[in-house]
C-alpha cells in the first residue's frame, strides 16, 4: 500500500490498515524512528477482565473502544493463564 504525504505534514493511513489494527479517530498512537524507518504503534488501550457471572469479560474503557485481534488473543492467553493456576 501507498500514501503521500501532504503539506502540513500528515499522511493518511490507509482504511484496511486502520481496520485491521483498531486504529479509529482520537486512537493515540506511539511513533518512533527505528534504523530509517518509520513505525506507528497504537497505544494500549485500558481495559481489564472482570466476572460477570461464571464468565470472564473484557471491560474496555470505552463503549465505543473496538478491539484488534491482538488484543482478544492476549485476553485469551491471560484467562486460560489464569485457569491454569
Amino acid at each position: 500500500m501507498h500514501s503521500t504525504i501532504d503539506m502540513a505534514g500528515r499522511l493518511v493511513i490507509p482504511k484496511a490498515l486502520r481496520d485491521e489494527n483498531g486504529l479509529s479517530p482520537g486512537t493515540k498512537v506511539s511513533i518512533v524512528s527505528r534504523d530509517g524507518r518509520i513505525e506507528i504503534e497504537p497505544l494500549q488501550r485500558e481495559h481489564s477482565i472482570v466476572r460477570k457471572g461464571r464468565f470472564s469479560v473484557l471491560a474496555g474503557s470505552s463503549k465505543t473502544a473496538k478491539l484488534t485481534q491482538r488484543q482478544v488473543n492476549e485476553s485469551l492467553r491471560q484467562i486460560r493463564e489464569r485457569k491454569l493456576d
